[in-house]
């Protein structure tokens, strides 16, 4: 009798580790059999009596203003009460099967930032600033609950992710919500940071700031008059324009939503302040939309985010439609381009309409038994300036298990946009993702991340998928975090990721919530790139025509920049006469040369021009694109170069090897011995 207890017993034992194989190796559809059925059954019901927790977690005793608030706030204030712990544990694969890092990213480790070991909500909602040049600095942060009380947290690192430090904000921070955002490259030597968090005062929880000097390791408490007094302000995130020829280079920006203090929902807004002294000085506050449409129960607007195009214009796009126990509506993710700045904005626009049967009520409860949103979320191409936005929508009508990520592009700064796609369409028609972020980098590849279930809705991992194609075609989902684990009641409100947009070795950090021994922590993870695209190099030159013979001043431009190191040499025909470095934050070499002196204008004659330029090397999927090149003039000039100023321009991308590429062609100067370009990369 015994021994027939053991046998079965033993039996049931080797039938879960085969389920858990299942479920750890890919995410992708498990096998069918009787043991992987049972399992999906057995988790369906242990969900049932998540949902019934959650359900009952105060939220929907909340008056219309509160429902209304991000779920951060609604947790970090004792609003609302999700229950704590992971679930499903003993359903959750601990080893995940060894994928090769799709390219082009080679991915470091993943690495817990937070280092908690509470048992209950530990630290989530982790944001994302990778430096823009450097890329072993990188900065994450948000919500931390250990030690009590509730209080920001920032992470940062220093070597490119293998190991991260934290502290707390300096001031007061009781409602969470840190988020973090460097500085340009051109401050401080590119060593200074914006932290904001959210302080819940008796007036409506406010936000607060600090600013770091040294590379986020310490942090102090910057005075400023960022926000709307007397509201309770929310949701709110950073963004800097690090693009040196964009005339607001420098910009920092905070997207946030803003509702009235005592829940009634009489006031509902998103709105951009802008500040252009690091961050102590901001713009008044003005709300983007109607601010009363949540009280007439026409839309609830939320989660707004930012994308910042090259030419310097701001696009910012938010959640606007259904709440969850309140309004019944369409999701739509809206858009408004503003080209001062953030002074002003153009007309509202809709990105999309989901069908009501398709769209995520906002706080309502995920498939993985915590609340969620649809999360949109905005970019730009930092080349190029076309816009990318990502959202949640369910696949399938009145099934929010069949929840996935979908995308759309727009080409006309955001006139009209591309039907939307799913970049990973996950053959298992109930696991749902969630969280998504978008980035761009300069090589116009896309970069998405996102979470979601894996073999069931009670077991979650972090993902990475790319295109190379402006999101026609994307790569298999790359399994970020080292392990699948259980959610906790509450995850956040969002997952981020960052890329920089310098040219030669770029990097980017995705971070995710994650539940591994037991505690909730924000984990990351950096990964590397080449990210090389085709520049132009223009020669213009600065003279006196009523004084003969001085120094002509030369001036390279290198377009698009940033982030090439190296050196400009300038030639007189064959001689060399001056060697120049780059900056790296503009792109732009000037040189005075001595023997380049001033003269009258001969009459017009033919010359050849020849552009010769080695490109950096791209990886094994990548191909090489002809490079280009541009030359400037003034109007007709009095003086000229004598002889010809030719500019030959040696760069190297940091850590890329070169390779040969040759084009000639003859152009006809409309003006004697014109300036030309030999351009060697």
């Amino acid at each position: 009798m015994a021994s027939r207890f053991l046998a079965r017993c033993i039996s049931k034992v080797l039938s879960l580790l085969v389920v858990l194989g299942a479920v750890g190796a890919a995410y992708a559809v498990p096998a069918a059999g009787s043991s992987q059925r049972a399992v999906h059954q057995e988790v369906s019901n242990l969900s049932q009596g998540r949902l019934q927790q959650e359900f009952n977690d105060g939220y929907d005793q909340l008056p219309p203003g509160r429902k209304a608030l991000s779920m951060s706030s609604l947790v970090n204030l004792g609003f609302v009460h999700p229950p704590t712990g992971p679930i499903l544990t003993s359903f959750v694969a601990r080893q995940n099967t060894a994928v090769p890092d799709p390219p082009p990213v080679t991915w470091g480790p993943a690495t817990n930032m937070s280092h908690r070991t509470t048992q209950t909500f530990g630290a989530n909602e982790p944001a994302a600033a990778m430096h823009p040049t450097n890329d072993q600095l990188a900065l994450s942060g948000g919500n931390s609950y250990e030690p009590s009380p509730v209080h920001s947290q920032v992470n940062n690192t220093a070597n490119g992710g293998t190991a991260w430090s934290n502290t707390s904000a300096p001031n007061c921070a009781s409602d969470g919500d840190g988020v973090q955002t460097w500085l340009n490259a051109n401050v401080n030597g590119g060593m200074s940071a914006l932290n904001a968090s959210i302080c819940d005062v008796a007036t409506g929880p406010q936000f607060t700031l600090s600013h770091s000097t040294d590379g986020g390791v310490t942090w102090s408490a910057l005075p400023s008059n960022v926000g709307f007094p007397n509201m309770f302000q929310d949701r709110e995130y950073l963004w800097t324009d690090q693009n040196p020829s964009s005339p607001f280079y420098g910009r920092v920006y905070i997207t946030e939503a803003v509702l009235d203090p005592g829940g009634l929902g009489t006031f509902d807004g998103v709105s951009l302040q802008s500040s252009t002294d690091g961050g102590s000085t901001w713009t008044a506050f003005f709300s983007l939309v109607d601010t009363t449409e949540l009280n007439s129960g026409l839309n609830h607007n939320e989660y707004p985010s930012l994308a910042i195009q090259p030419s310097g214009a701001v696009v910012e796009a938010w959640h606007r439609g259904a709440l969850s126990g309140q309004i019944s509506t369409t999701n739509k993710v809206m858009a408004a381009r503003s080209t001062d700045g953030g002074a002003t904005f153009g007309p509202l626009t809709t990105i999309v309409e989901v069908p009501l049967n398709q769209s995520v009520p906002f706080n309502s409860v995920s498939p993985g038994g915590f609340r969620w949103s649809d999360a949109p979320n905005i970019t730009a191409d930092p080349v190029d300036g076309s816009l990318y936005a990502v959202w949640v929508q369910y696949r399938t009508a009145n099934t929010p298990a069949s929840a996935a990520v979908f995308l759309s592009r727009s080409d006309d700064n955001g006139a009209t946009w591309s039907a939307p796609v799913i970049p990973f369409n996950n053959p298992d028609p109930n696991l749902f993702q969630y969280y998504p972020w978008v980035q761009v980098s300069a090589d116009h590849m896309v970069h998405l991340t996102f979470s979601g279930g894996v073999g069931n809705n009670g077991t979650e991992a972090h993902f990475y998928v790319a295109s190379s194609d402006k999101g026609a075609t994307w790569s298999a989902p790359f399994q970020l975090s080292d392990i699948t684990y259980a959610p906790t009641g509450f995850m956040g409100d969002y997952e981020a990721m960052s890329v920089n947009p310098v040219h030669g070795t770029a990097a980017i950090l995705a971070t995710w919530t994650e539940i591994s021994g037991g505690a909730e922590n924000q984990w990351g993870r950096i990964g590397t790139f080449s990210s090389i695209i085709p520049t132009s190099t223009a020669l213009s030159s600065s003279t006196n025509p009523s004084v003969f013979g001085q120094p002509i001043t030369l001036t390279a431009t290198i377009t698009p920049c940033c982030g090439e190191t190296g050196s400009v040499q300038f030639f007189d025909g064959a001689t060399l006469v001056a060697t120049s470095p780059v900056n790296s934050a503009t792109g732009i070499a000037v040189s005075t040369p001595e023997m380049a002196r001033s003269g009258p204008a001969p009459r017009r004659r033919w010359h050849r021009w020849s552009t010769r330029r080695a490109p950096a090397q791209y990886s094994a999927r990548r191909t090489t694109r002809p490079p280009s090149a541009s030359r400037s003039r003034s109007p007709r000039p009095s003086a000229r170069c004598r002889p010809a100023c030719l500019l030959r321009r040696d760069l190297r991308a940091p850590s890329r090897s070169p390779l040969t590429a040759t084009r000639s062609r003859a152009h006809r100067s409309p003006w004697p011995e014109q300036r030309a370009s030999r351009l060697h990369r």
